[in-house]
């Protein structure tokens, strides 16, 4: 399943984007009533929160209707733990960190992001889980996710 950060979404709302029109293509490629992937709730203000500032209906409308295909997920203690961690050993921003941490709290294979430079990189997850994740190449428009147990 596909995890997705916002720079991700907000291209895919932006006709013949290149980079959104892959993640377009990847909604696109599921049913209509089917989940298109995981995310944040945090999600929310970050793709809605300036186009609405704006005044920018058919943005909001599209960015809406790709949100509505996402499986949302409240930011826990755990999640939130996680970001924490990772943000300071990545040097993330907290947003992108929390992303990443719902993605990992989540088992997903693919976090479709763009703007983290971790491939790579293996990671500790928080505290007490005892997992080593290790974030491999760049994917689609993301990071693959690919270590086994996740």
């Amino acid at each position: 399943m596909d995890a997705f950060d916002a720079d991700v979404l907000i291209y895919a709302a932006v006709p013949g984007h290149p980079l959104g029109e892959q993640v377009a293509a990847l909604f696109r490629s599921v049913a209509p009533a089917t989940s298109a992937g995981l995310g944040s709730v945090l999600l929310l203000p970050e793709v809605l929160g300036r186009p609405l500032r704006d005044g920018a209906i058919d943005e909001v409308r599209i960015l809406a209707a790709l949100l509505a295909r996402l499986d949302l997920r409240p930011v826990d203690r755990a999640t939130a733990e996680l970001a924490t961690a990772l943000s300071s050993r990545y040097q993330l921003k907290a947003a992108d960190a929390t992303h990443l941490a719902t993605a990992v709290g989540i088992s997903a294979e693919t976090l479709d992001a763009i703007a983290w430079d971790v491939s790579a990189e293996t990671f500790r997850s928080a505290p007490g889980t005892g997992h080593t994740r290790s974030v491999g190449s760049c994917g689609r428009s993301g990071l693959r996710l690919d270590s086994p147990g996740w």
